[in-house]
Formats: C-alpha cells, sequence, structure tokens
C-alpha cells in the first residue's frame, strides 16, 4: 500500500499458471506487463507445451476475455484441446487452480520484494515453481511431490522410514503412510536445511542418518 491499489506497470504484474489437475504439477508460467490478449495467452501456451512435449485434452479455465476470445479459441481447436469453463462468479468451480495461485502469492509474492524487471519476476517465478514440483509435498497426493506423480517415480514417503525411536516396530504408529522400518530403529539423524538458490521462501529439508 498504496501502491498496491495501481494495478499497472511497475506496482503489478499478471501472471499465468498452467497445473496438471491429476499431478498438480505445474507445467509452465509467464509473466506479463499488463493484462495479457488472447494472442498472448496462445503463445505461452504453445511454448509451455513444446517445453513439456506434451498437449493437454482438456483446458479448464475462468471466463475472462483471453479465454473466451476467437484467436484462444481457434487456437485451441487447431490443436485438438477441448475448453471447459468455471461458473461465473462461483467460488471454488476452477478451485485447484484458484488454490496453486493462493499459494502461488502466499508462497512466493508476499515473502518478497517483487522485482520490477520482468527478467527478474519471470526468475522468481520460475524458481517457485521448480521447488513447487520437486520438494513440496501435497495432502492431496498423499504426501507425494508433484514431480514424484507426474513422472510415476517412487515416492520417498513410500519407502522404508529412518525410525528414531529405540524401542519402536514396524507396527508401532507414524507418519502415514506406514512403511518398514530401514535397517534398526533408534538411528540418529541430523536434519539439513537448505534453500534453493539461496531463497529463505523456498526451503528444502534433508534429513541423514549420522
Amino acid at each position: 500500500m498504496p501502491n498496491a491499489l495501481t494495478q499497472v506497470q511497475p506496482y503489478s504484474w499478471y501472471v499465468m499458471i498452467v497445473i496438471d489437475h491429476f499431478s498438480r504439477r505445474l507445467m509452465g508460467s509467464e509473466v506479463f506487463k499488463q493484462q495479457p490478449t488472447a494472442a498472448q495467452v496462445a503463445s505461452a501456451m504453445k511454448r509451455i507445451c513444446t517445453e513439456n512435449g506434451v498437449k493437454p485434452k482438456y483446458l479448464i479455465s475462468d471466463q475472462g476475455v483471453q479465454f473466451v476470445a476467437g484467436e484462444f479459441r481457434d487456437w485451441c481447436k487447431a490443436n485438438n484441446i477441448k475448453q471447459r469453463f468455471g461458473a461465473v462468479g462461483a467460488h471454488g468451480s476452477i478451485a485447484v487452480t484458484e488454490r496453486v495461485i493462493l499459494t502461488y502469492k502466499d508462497g512466493c509474492t508476499r515473502r518478497i520484494l517483487v522485482p520490477i524487471s520482468r527478467s527478474e519476476m519471470i526468475r522468481e517465478t520460475g524458481l517457485f515453481v521448480d521447488w513447487y514440483n520437486e520438494h513440496r509435498p501435497h495432502m492431496s497426493l498423499d504426501g507425494k511431490t508433484p514431480n514424484e506423480v507426474y513422472y510415476g517415480r517412487h515416492a520417498a514417503n513410500a519407502k522404508p522410514r529412518i525410525e528414531t525411536r529405540p524401542l519402536a516396530k514396524n507396527s508401532t504408529p507414524c507418519a502415514a503412510p506406514r512403511m518398514c522400518i530401514a535397517g534398526r530403529a533408534g538411528t540418529k539423524v541430523k536434519v539439513r536445511l537448505e534453500f534453493l538458490e539461496g531463497r529463505r521462501h523456498l526451503p528444502i529439508v534433508k534429513v541423514e542418518r549420522v
């Protein structure tokens, strides 16, 4: 405040985020200086699809002017992408997207000094996307990360657990999902806290045996 009241450069950015509904993986993002046109959104979507080597079968969005414009609709039809829209004025109709945007704001833009430079804003958003996909477990994914689900990797929380309680057994209650103990119970561990590219709002927790 008070600059937040003026949604124009250099006090605001328009950020586009594309999320895979199944894995919750952020497929890509784009940063615009002002509200983007349908052509700009289509161009960003084309780049994100090319980078991931895959196109969506369905594309769910709100009914913003960019998504209902003929130019964007034509791009979707040309790529055999079926559009679906959330209900106008109905909160939660695109809940997955709304939630990730809130996480982006709470976990990134409200914790940093938002850059004035577009290239820096792209950089900060990209780092958040990388952290979100690789290091942030999701309750909706049973504690897996989006990358683990998207790429079909064996989830870290599905591996035998390191047990620090000396009298614990495989049947002893623990955080879900319950896994067998790796080695002997009573293992001493060291917890190391790192930060992605030094960003303290993007923590990475690592546990090692001592």
